[in-house]
């Protein structure tokens, strides 16, 4: 593997540890905080200097810094190509990451109030007349526990994929990827195919 051990070596180990760390969304002090300890404190001027490379890293710090990062310390000395497009798929990657953690904590509390909601409907449907909601209320509620929620989550991706902006997109990549098919091929396992109800009325 090609590593970077030129004159401008410590400038380019900075580059990188920029590039990963802004990859993971970190800003500087929020990098710094997390290589710090009680016993050595790391300011965010500290990591400026080592990414502007007029302070060189330690190897300490960059086994601190590669752990925060989830990179190899030898990532820090790539060559800036190489290292350029390690980032670009660490932030794709996280991007994604964070979309579906996004996604779990969106189908908990979804579930446990449909499922409040449900309670508050029997409930109704077996108490006294006093108990009853206005119409417009109930049958709100009605429709949406019976809409197709996962189908809608599907109708949701097919409008993103077809959003003018995501289209735009898409035609960028299709002139810098050397094998459309390929990424083509990937678009359209992205397209959902929706089946069933359809939980927009809701």
């Amino acid at each position: 593997m090609l590593r970077y051990v030129g004159p401008e070596f410590d400038k380019n180990v900075g580059s990188n540890v920029a590039r990963f760390r802004k990859a993971r969304g970190l800003s500087q002090a929020e990098l710094a905080a997390a290589i710090s300890n009680e016993g050595d404190l790391i300011h965010q001027q500290t990591i400026q200097k080592i990414e502007k490379g007029s302070r060189p890293l330690k190897y300490s710090e960059s086994v601190h810094i590669s752990n925060v990062l989830g990179i190899s310390p030898s990532d820090l000395s790539d060559v800036p190509a190489r290292a350029e497009s390690n980032s670009n798929f660490i932030a794709a990657i996280s991007g994604v990451t964070s979309a579906e953690q996004e996604i779990d904590s969106a189908a908990e509390h979804l579930v446990r109030a449909l499922v409040r909601l449900g309670g508050y409907i029997s409930f109704c449907e077996e108490g006294a007349e006093n108990f009853q909601p206005d119409a417009h209320l109930a049958e709100h509620a009605r429709r949406i526990l019976s809409a197709d929620w996962a189908n809608y989550f599907l109708e949701r991706m097919r409008a993103t994929l077809d959003d003018p902006m995501t289209a735009s997109l898409e035609t960028e990549a299709l002139e810098r990827v050397p094998t459309p098919s390929i990424y083509q091929q990937v678009i359209a396992h992205l397209r959902p195919q929706a089946e069933g109800g359809d939980a927009s009325n809701a």
